[in-house]
Order: C-alpha cells, then structure tokens, then sequence
C-alpha cells in the first residue's frame, strides 16, 4: 500500500511539475516575441498550446511509469510461462511480438491522424469561443448568432466522431488477446488430452497453472499495448509544444 501510494504521488508530482515548467516557459517564449506575435495568431490557438496543449503532455508523461511496470510484469510472468513450457511461451511471444508490430503500425497509421485532427478540432473550438466571447458584442448587433453556433457544432461533432473511433480503436488490444486466451486455452485442453487421453488428469495441474499464469499476462500485455497506441495520440500536442519552446526566442530578463 505504501509503496502504491508512493509511486502514484511522485508519478502525479512529475506530471505536474512538467506540465507547469512546459507553460511558463512557453509563456515566456511567447511574450518574448513581442506584440505582433499576438496579432499575427489566433487567441485560441495560443490558449490551447499554454493549456490544453501542455496538460496532454503533461498526461503522456505520467504514463511512462506505468508502462515500466507493466514491462516488469510482463517479464516476470513470462519467466514463470517458460519454467513450465518454453515452446508454448516462444509461441506467444511471437505472436505478442507481431501483434505488437501491428499495433505500431496502426498506431502510426492511425492513431496518430486521429490525435492530430482531435487537437485541430479542439483548437477550432477554442478559437470559436474566444473569438465569440472577445466579439459578442457585434455578433449580437449583426444577428449572426446562428451562424457561430452552427460553427462550434460543426468542430464538436468532428470532435466526437474522432473521439469515437479513438475508443474503438484503443479497445481492439483488450478484445484481442481476450480472444487468444480462450482460443488457446481450448487448445491447450485439446492438445492434453489428444497426446495422452488416459492421463489428462495428470497434465491438468501443471495446464492450470500455466492458464492462470496466463491469465495474469494478458491484461498487462492488452495494457500495454493500448499506452502505446495511446501515446501516439498525443504525440502532435507533444510536437507542438516542442516546436513552440524550441523556435521561439528567450523571454526578456
């Protein structure tokens, strides 16, 4: 408990302190460039880079700790897998290792465009809202209420188609190896009373704790695999924030 408790708050101190140091800095990077940079860019893009921008980096970086974990996890259990069978675990490291080559594939595929097109629309909304809120007043007067709503609901449904087909596609992992662990616990099943039909009582012990073992497995792996198509999400807002503190020039002392 104590341990768990330790690891999640220094995680989440991390988080933090890296998404503050990220917005200072970009906050003094901006103001470094002087008036015509303000001009020059929309308010709700620089409001979405200094906060939203910087909290979905801030959130990829906590993830990194769980990812380790996951990774002792997984090798300790593959440990127990090849003490009691080496060839059945080869078999499921390589499909792990292909169903991993997969996931990287989609993931810069797809869940990469997805993240990106996901942190337009949110800057579209931002800019939306900001200029709604600074120009009320002649939208008022010029009645054209009705055409910025239909603007804010045509960026939020893009936003939630997006959003739909991200969970969709973060859950496919999960299904998956769940999927596997049925199919190759009927194999396992089969194959013991195929080799020695009059003794299957005896193989059931050691074939149930390799199931178990298993069992505990395929979480982790399903786990990590979805962080990893994840991170791949926040990989723009990540480039963003990157290329802003980067190219921008130094605040003035």
């Amino acid at each position: 408990f104590v341990v768990t408790l330790s690891r999640e708050t220094l995680t989440c101190y991390a988080s933090a302190d890296v998404g503050y140091r990220l917005k200072r800095e970009l906050l003094g990077r901006y103001l470094g460039e002087g008036y015509p940079f303000f001009v020059n860019h929309r308010q709700g893009e620089l409001a979405y880079n200094l906060y939203s921008g910087c909290a979905r980096v801030a959130n990829l970086f906590s993830q990194l700790p769980l990812v380790v974990s996951q990774l002792v996890n997984i090798l300790s259990l593959l440990g127990l897998l090849f003490s009691i069978h080496a060839t059945a675990t080869a078999a499921l490291v390589g499909f792990a290792a292909a169903l991993h080559g997969c996931a990287s594939w989609v993931a810069r595929r797809v869940s990469y465009p997805i993240g990106r097109a996901k942190k337009e629309c949110m800057i579209g909304e931002q800019v939306v809202i900001n200029e709604f809120i600074t120009g009320f007043k002649q939208i008022f007067v010029f009645g054209t209420v009705g055409a910025w709503t239909a603007l804010h609901d045509r960026v939020t449904r893009r936003f939630k188609r997006l959003f739909t087909r991200e969970t969709a596609l973060l859950a496919t992992p999960k299904n998956v190896w769940e999927l596997m662990a049925f199919a190759g616990g009927a194999a396992a099943m089969m194959w013991a009373g195929v080799r020695n039909p009059s003794g299957v009582s005896g193989e059931l012990v050691t074939l149930g704790v390799y199931l178990v073992a298993l069992q505990r497995l395929l979480p982790f792996m399903s786990t990590l695999n979805r962080q990893w198509m994840a991170a791949w999400g926040y990989l723009p807002d990540a480039f963003v924030a990157y290329e802003a503190v980067r190219s921008a020039p130094p605040a003035p002392r």
